[in-house]
């Protein structure tokens, strides 16, 4: 008589659900020593500082004091400092004597010292300032024409190539040469128009200043369309790094994304309308600024941005083939390029 051997299906193991277990948390609360009032600048109830809106209260890091700008209601918006103690919380320098106010903004560390700007005339002038943090070491520079109070920005220090001090870089807005690049080296005679690179009363509109290498590099419209440019200080040293698209196209128009990722600049650029916009680098040289990778291939544009610099890896937002953006219903990705 023969056996018939039956395998019966195996079973699925069984997954123990694990035991959720909670506890009560100490009650916990703030010390009244984590927080106080350093001092009451505008006694009574008005604030001494500008905390909503567009022109908050600038501070600035110079050694072991802060820098910003207060209203202690006598002065008007003023340049303060302080050392962390309510003793050493004080006036710096009362830029537009009297109650009106000089507004300081602008804050910039070169060096030792701090850049920034006050009013002078309203709407008319700006007067470009330098502090060391002492009422004797707070003076002004040079009184620069503007064509509106938020004419200059773009405030950067660069330890220019061969220089032992660095150099502050800003853009500024004036009747008879539009929105350049500005430099200042502390001196009256040192503060000015660096080139006028679209020439006449048209903006160049410099924008993303950044120091690579011991120059400065930047996008700008000029001759050859919106490009990056670079720039040693000098009139003839401000120049075109490369025309990504040869003639009076933009590479980099509206793009407003030029950014440093350890000694590497990264941008979107479109070299022709066959290729679209897509992602590139530079290592300051022409020769070194380069396409990285045509993401979306062909004519469409990946249109890279958003780039945040984690450990030396840049990651970015782009168009691709890969994966739908709900939203807009482009192709979106998110890749990553080594440096």
């Amino acid at each position: 008589m023969s056996r018939t051997k039956i395998r019966l299906p195996k079973s699925a193991p069984i997954k123990r659900r694990r035991r959720l277990l909670s506890e009560r948390l100490e009650d916990r609360r703030l010390l009244d020593a984590d927080y106080q009032l350093l001092k009451d600048i505008n006694p009574g109830a008005a604030s001494a500082l500008v905390t909503s809106g567009s022109n908050l209260s600038p501070y600035a890091k110079l050694g072991n004091l802060a820098i910003f700008s207060a209203d202690d209601g006598s002065h008007g918006i003023e340049l303060w400092k302080s050392d962390g103690s309510a003793a050493g919380t004080e006036l710096l320098k009362d830029l537009y004597p009297g109650s009106e106010h000089g507004r300081p903004t602008n804050f910039t560390v070169v060096g030792d010292e701090l850049y920034f700007t006050a009013n002078l005339v309203l709407n008319t002038s700006l007067e470009l300032w330098k502090t060391d943090g002492t009422a004797a070491g707070t003076s002004a520079i040079q009184t620069i024409p503007i064509e509106r109070y938020d004419s200059m920005g773009n405030f950067t220090s660069v330890l220019l190539t061969g220089d032992s001090t660095p150099t502050l870089f800003f853009t500024n807005d004036e009747i008879d040469h539009g929105q350049e690049l500005w430099k200042s080296d502390g001196t009256t005679l040192g503060t000015g128009l660096v080139r006028d690179i679209n020439l006449g009363a048209s903006n160049a509109a410099p924008r993303n200043l950044i120091d690579l290498n011991g120059s400065l590099y930047f996008e700008a419209r000029g001759p050859l369309g919106t490009e990056i440019y670079v720039s040693d200080g000098s009139y003839d040293g401000t120049t075109v790094l490369k025309d990504i698209r040869p003639g009076s196209s933009s590479s980099t128009s509206n793009t407003h994304n030029l950014t440093k990722v350890g000694q590497t600049l990264y941008f979107a650029a479109e070299a022709s309308s066959a290729q679209g916009i897509e992602l590139w680098k530079s290592d300051g040289t022409s020769a070194g600024t380069v396409l990285v990778k045509d993401i979306y291939t062909g004519s469409s544009d990946s249109f890279p941005r958003d780039f945040v610099d984690v450990n030396g890896t840049v990651f970015f937002e782009a168009r691709d083939v890969l994966f739908m953006d709900s939203s807009s219903g482009h192709p979106m990705a998110l890749p990553q390029e080594q440096r």
